[in-house]
């Protein structure tokens, strides 16, 4: 099976502040096997105690940036679904009271539990407007993989962020509490060396300041096939 996103909920909006917040349902029951990719966006100065969905699976933390100079928070979790083909919820609990969201996707065909390589930088402060300006430094290994990226604009709320070349962008979290426009993205890749996570924001709007993330995730190979017995047939007998 091709590693590939499968699917992601409808994020919801920055509500009221609180201590938790729960994702919407994925649209359709989640495959067992299959990696949980789930990124929480929160203010600073927090820690998160934990992700959690509702076949009661503790997720893994890939990483996260925090940036107090913007107030923003931004982490990534996942992992292997192995209780549940149900259409999953995750809920991330915080030491504090927070503004807060919440977004899951659903990763097929993943070799791993955690993604191959990721890269979480400081933020990416004026970037400029030319194509693939935004940019999140990623290196392959060679096997097939996908890259799932986030972006999202935590200075200047007008920047209106487009997918970088060869990517697809999904969806965004909604604006508020300091985040602008913001986009998810995938991309299939098959060779080694340097894979950036790239954003085009050609029309910036005033955006000076970029937070985000990139993972990969390589493929898993291809199960062995086992064939039936095969017996020779022959016209003696003894």
């Amino acid at each position: 099976m091709a590693v590939a996103l499968r699917q992601e909920d409808t994020p919801i909006g920055f509500g009221a502040l609180g201590t938790s917040i729960t994702s919407n349902a994925l649209p359709s029951s989640a495959l067992l096997g299959s990696v949980i990719e789930v990124w929480v966006a929160c203010g600073s100065g927090v820690s998160i105690s934990s992700v959690v969905d509702s076949a009661s699976q503790n997720y893994s933390l890939i990483g996260s940036i925090n940036d107090p100079t913007d107030s923003s928070f931004i982490s990534c979790y996942a992992f292997t679904n192995n209780a549940s083909a149900t259409a999953l919820t995750v809920t991330a609990n915080f030491s504090n009271t927070q503004p807060r969201n919440i977004h899951v996707r659903e990763i097929t065909g993943a070799k791993n539990q955690l993604p191959d390589t990721y890269n979480f930088p400081a933020r990416i402060v004026n970037p400029g407007t030319g194509t693939d300006a935004i940019s999140i430094a990623l290196t392959s290994s060679g096997s097939p993989a996908l890259i799932s990226g986030f972006i999202a604009a935590v200075v200047g709320g007008g920047a209106t962020i487009v997918a970088g070349t060869g990517f697809t962008g999904t969806i965004g979290l909604a604006s508020g509490n300091g985040y602008g426009h913001s986009l998810f993205q995938t991309k299939r890749v098959t060779g080694s060396g340097s894979n950036p996570c790239t954003w085009t924001d050609a029309t910036n709007g005033g955006a000076t300041t970029y937070l985000g993330g990139a993972v990969i995730w390589d493929e898993a190979p291809a199960a062995a096939l086992v064939g039936a017995p095969y017996y020779l047939e022959s016209d003696e007998y003894f």
